[in-house]
């Protein structure tokens, strides 16, 4: 079962799977597993973009922004 990240918790790791299942997304992290997260099209798109790379996604509690992508870069 996907786990839901508590506010202020960050997941991070290569980008193994999306499966999207109406108002949840479930992302499969290298090194973390299952993370379920809300459905959210620009957030989909980005980490659709960044399969096989490496992102961390941060829960928020902060109202229209309750998750927050990067991507990491190698430099």
């Amino acid at each position: 079962m996907a786990e839901k990240l508590l506010p202020w918790a960050e997941a991070v790791g290569n980008v193994q799977g999306i499966k999207e299942n109406g108002d949840v997304v479930v992302l499969t992290l290298e090194g973390v597993g299952e993370i379920a997260i809300k459905n959210d099209r620009s957030l989909i798109s980005k980490l659709k973009k960044a399969m096989g790379q490496r992102v961390g996604i941060l829960k928020t509690d902060i109202p229209g922004r309750e998750y927050i992508f990067r991507k990491f870069t190698r430099g």
